[in-house]
């Protein structure tokens, strides 16, 4: 198996949705409103959050699929995928019937917005819970692609998802209508065409009967895999959403769109930390001991080294950009929140590593634990800060949450003890970053100045000290100006 290669692919699928994304929110917020929006990202937050009803039977899926290799592995895939899809059916359709209750009156009691936009939010629930039902099946689809390791086949079907998702909602509103009705019911068409492609390609690479076929000895172990990992999806939305409810209720929709803007924009520089977790998750299925501390060590290492001048940049040009992409009046209105994020966002690269090597290891466990440990004391932070300090105050405790997180999950995958000392020079490069452009935040020639000495930093700390010898070796055999940097 190519990690180079499959990484690359989910980088390149990460890099497609990210371009969608900024191609389609400016004309989004045009055509809906500012508080639509903001009604809408509840929306999509408690969907995603629903998702925990597969039980995590798409990763126990995944698992399988990786390590099922002796015998005859085509019948087994074949059986997984049947046992998992008949499981999964009942459940989506109890996690769909929930979701209908759980918008409703999430959005009736806790989220403020206007009188006329509320009357919208009742023609909208049946279609975003079909869409839940939708979204799990594919999952488990998605599981045996993942377990297969056809990273290409993934990112393309996931780039063209959100292809959809994005694209077909926009034309509804700027065709037919901008309600939420109309919006959701986009949505809804718009994963049934996902899970078709889906369907088809994996029928393709796996070809399988058409008749189902149930297996009560493959049940116990998805069960057992996918209930730790059930216990993480229930805390995940909880741990990284709940700040966009909180917004919502205690300072007003309208706010919800000024954070969630600059939380999308910033999170895709956890790309890379994703896309090499995910091409590494069958390999640390398939492996176990030193071989997966090495494969985690060097993965860290290489993401650190990528993302931390990455993150130094935009800490200087993330505020100028909101002004250009949406407006100055946006962009003031967000105030401090990107900047805060970005501190956030340097210790989930690290995070998303150690996870990756704590699941694909067979330890669901630790990880379900330590998230469920990190909820009360988050929800009692959060809501002390943006009772305080509105949004902001969202994005420090957010912010505090995921360095934690990326400690216990470090900690626990035994990544901190390898990588050391090397975590702290980054960590304070950054930091200095993010205070030196809300400093001169007003100064446009001091920001050119100061990011441009901060960035060379950065990247020489990363060529020098982040990449090891083999890494620096690859990252000259990549470049077109190899022969400078050897």
């Amino acid at each position: 198996m190519s990690v180079r290669r499959h990484t690359f692919y989910n980088l390149a699928g990460h890099g497609l949705s990210l371009a969608v994304l900024l191609a389609t929110v400016p004309f989004y917020i045009d055509a809906i409103g500012v508080e639509r929006y903001g009604v809408l990202s509840v929306i999509w937050l408690l969907l995603g959050y629903f998702g925990f009803f597969d039980f995590g039977i798409g990763r126990a899926v995944a698992h399988q699929v990786a390590v099922c290799v002796d015998g005859n592995p085509e019948e087994k895939r074949h059986e997984i995928l049947w046992t998992a899809l008949l499981a999964a059916v009942p459940l989506s359709l109890l996690g769909a019937a929930l979701l209908y209750f759980a918008v409703d009156y999430a959005l009736e009691n806790w989220v403020q917005m206007h009188p006329g936009l509320r009357a919208e939010v009742g023609d909208a629930l049946i279609w975003v819970s079909l869409s839940l039902t939708l979204l799990l099946l594919s999952g488990v689809f998605s599981g045996v692609l993942v377990g297969m390791r056809r990273f290409l086949e993934i990112n393309a079907l996931g780039v063209g998802t959100k292809f959809l998702l994005q694209v077909l909602p926009l034309g509804t509103a700027l065709l037919l209508s901008p309600g939420l009705g109309e919006l959701a019911m986009a949505v809804f068409f718009a994963r049934l065409l996902s899970l078709a492609g889906w369907v088809s390609v994996c029928y393709r690479i796996m070809p399988y009967a058409l008749s189902p076929k149930w297996r009560r000895g493959l049940v116990g172990g998805l069960w057992r895999y996918g209930g730790w990992v059930t216990v993480s999806g229930v805390a995940g939305p909880i741990l990284s959403g709940m700040e966009r409810l909180l917004i919502g209720t205690l300072v007003g929709a309208a706010a919800v769109t000024f954070y969630a803007v600059p939380y999308s924009l910033i999170s895709p520089v956890t790309v890379l930390a994703g896309s090499l977790g995910a091409a590494l998750f069958p390999l640390f299925a398939a492996s176990s001991g030193e071989r997966n501390r090495y494969l985690e060590a060097r993965a860290a290492g290489a993401v650190l080294a990528v993302v931390t001048p990455l993150l130094v940049a935009l800490a200087f040009i993330v505020q100028p950009f909101l002004g250009i992409w949406i407006d100055a009046d946006f962009a003031r209105q967000a105030g401090v929140v990107p900047q805060i994020l970005i501190m956030g966002f340097w210790a989930n690269s690290l995070a998303i590593i150690a996870h990756s090597r704590l699941q694909g290891s067979g330890q669901p466990r630790a990880v379900a634990l330590i998230h469920m440990a990190e909820i009360l004391p988050y929800l009692l932070l959060l809501y002390v800060l943006v009772a305080e300090l509105g949004i902001a105050g969202a994005a420090i405790a957010w912010t505090s949450r995921v360095i934690v997180d990326a400690l216990l999950l470090g900690g626990r995958s035994g990544l901190l003890a390898e990588l050391g000392v090397k975590l702290w020079i980054p960590f304070a490069i950054v930091l200095l970053s993010v205070f030196l452009a809300l400093v001169v935040a007003d100064d446009l020639w001091a920001l050119g100045l100061l990011g441009s000495i901060m960035v060379v930093v950065a990247i020489c700390w990363a060529w020098r000290i982040g990449l090891d010898e083999e890494g620096r070796m690859l990252v000259a055999k990549c470049s077109p100006f190899g022969r400078l940097v050897k």
